[in-house]
């Protein structure tokens, strides 16, 4: 059985090598380092997607954020451990030489020049639409995504005349078809509030702030949703998307496009309600203009643990998902599954007057803690392991509760491979999805009975629909 990801950056470190195209390394190439820094190692390039048998892959156009390529950080980061970057184009993206629409269609351009190989044999297949699907195992097919709406500024970075028009061209679906597109990104963006998720980079452009949904995201999400003179609905993606902005997010859809289900494309579970987080204290930051939260660690099945940060699901997000016959990606980002230890989340004044959250007491149960134990490297990729299972299993647990044994056909992988992530042990890149699946097929049994869940078929039948039967019975509907 062939393998599928749902988010995965396989152009993404090649296309930063050099300015140059010509001189660019290839995303066929297996970027290493002597240096065992696993951020910036290649873990989706297309030689490992096809050592991993992944024949259907969802790749998300990205142009890097201005101030992420500017910062002193990053620059100090790659420059201490990479030989493979070109400075000079990292500084002219963070002087914003090069508008965002442009510098994603660049990077397509650096997607689509090498179809083949090096030898030749191997290639890619960009769809547009599922019945273009080659089920030849020396072709990976590629659907196109994007990441952030900030791929959409031009010259007139949040002008919404000028942004619509570069969303219509996609529209039409020629030469490019686009699956789905996540509404927002890392940093502020005029769609809507995005949930914290830079721990890097201390930058206010990356704070949280104001509320919701902005007066252009909708124009936005309506544009993208709508199926006029025969164009194809291109799905929004709310990963990213901050909790008041989900919200508003699911009431547009419902009150304007009910038939379009609701996407998570690379995500984890926070493993509680919205409207009871494991909540320990808050706190304003006048500096950073910003309630900072700290939240109790939330202990899980198998002494594994929950990431409590709104950037992952509430309850009431997979319930919404479910009912609307959405599909979750799984990512398998170490600090998005839970792995390690818990950190501040901030949040904007209005989103957290908004949701109302309160101190709880601490939850009870125990954490497997990887720094004071003496356990092996194959012991800690089984723990991680357990984290993946853990956050599956809380979205099964949840999503039968509305649509039954069905939420077991809304749950695949999306790795976020490449996007700069810490993946969790038990699968390092694309090439190790066939031991991933043979562990999900093994462990699933056992800590689906803890969890006090019973199977509806057998964990390789399962597994085989986590790992490609789910992306692919998606696109079949969605994508056609």
């Amino acid at each position: 059985m062939p393998h599928f990801d749902l988010h995965c950056h396989p152009d993404f470190k090649s296309f930063l090598s050099s300015e140059v195209p010509s001189r660019r390394l290839s995303s066929w190439d297996e970027i290493r380092y002597k240096v065992n820094f696993r951020i910036l190692r290649s873990q989706a390039s297309h030689k490992q997607l096809f050592d991993g048998d992944v024949r259907l892959a969802v790749v998300p156009l990205y142009a890097l954020e201005q101030p992420i390529a500017a910062h002193w950080a990053i620059k100090l980061l790659l420059g201490k451990f990479s030989r493979l970057v070109d400075f000079n184009f990292m500084d002219r993206i963070g002087d914003g030489t090069f508008p965002y629409f442009n510098l994603m269609t660049s990077g397509l351009g650096h997607l689509a020049s090498e179809v083949k190989d090096p030898g030749g044999r191997k290639k890619l297949n960009f769809l547009s639409s599922i019945n273009d699907l080659s089920a030849d195992s020396d072709t990976l097919n590629i659907v196109l995504s994007v990441e952030g709406g900030h791929n959409f500024f031009g010259n007139n970075a949040g002008d919404s005349e000028e942004t619509l028009s570069k969303l219509e061209m996609f529209k039409s679906g020629q030469p490019w078809r686009l699956f789905y597109i996540t509404l927002t990104h890392l940093m502020r963006s005029g769609y809507c509030n995005q949930a914290f998720g830079m721990k890097l980079i201390n930058d206010e452009a990356f704070y949280p702030a104001g509320k919701g949904v902005s007066d252009l995201g909708k124009a936005f999400i309506r544009k993208a949703l709508s199926s006029e003179n025969g164009q194809k609905p291109i799905l929004i993606d709310i990963k990213h998307m901050s909790a008041v902005s989900r919200m508003e997010y699911y009431a547009l859809r419902k009150a304007e496009f009910p038939h379009i289900p609701i996407m998570a494309s690379h995500m984890g579970v926070t493993g509680c309600s919205r409207t009871n987080p494991p909540l320990k204290e808050a706190h304003w930051d006048g500096e950073k203009n910003c309630m900072v939260a700290t939240y109790h660690p939330y202990p899980a099945l198998s002494g594994t643990k929950f990431n409590s940060w709104s950037i992952n699901l509430y309850d009431e997000d997979i319930t919404e998902i479910a009912e609307s016959n959405g599909l979750i990606g799984l990512s398998l980002d170490q600090r998005i599954m839970g792995v390690g230890k818990d950190s501040p989340e901030l949040f904007s004044q209005e989103e957290w007057d908004s949701l109302g959250f309160a101190p709880t007491g601490k939850p009870g149960g125990k954490v497997i803690k990887e720094d004071d134990t003496y356990m092996t490297s194959r012991q800690i990729a089984r723990l991680h392991l357990r984290y993946l299972l853990n956050n599956l299993l809380h979205i099964v647990k949840v999503g039968r509760q509305s649509v039954g044994d069905q939420i077991w056909d809304q749950v695949c992988i999306g790795s976020d491979f490449d996007g700069l992530i810490d993946p969790i042990d038990y699968c390092r890149t694309s090439a190790k999805f066939p031991d991933l699946k043979k562990g999900i097929e093994k462990h699933l049994p056992e800590m689906a009975s803890e969890a006090g869940l019973s199977l509806p078929a057998p964990a390789r039948v399962l597994a085989d629909k986590i790992m490609y039967k789910n992306g692919l019975a998606f696109l079949q509907k969605h994508f056609v």
